[in-house]
């Protein structure tokens, strides 16, 4: 019973910390694009 609820949990969790780590990456290197522009 515990697995059930919890699994959709853990699998939310990586999606988002997937997407977060990504918009991550894409800030970084925004910024090291706009730091080597100015």
């Amino acid at each position: 019973m515990f697995l059930q609820t919890a699994f959709p949990h853990i699998v939310y969790f990586r999606k988002i910390a997937k997407i977060t780590k990504s918009y991550l990456n894409l800030s970084v290197q925004k910024n090291q694009s706009f730091f080597t522009l100015a």
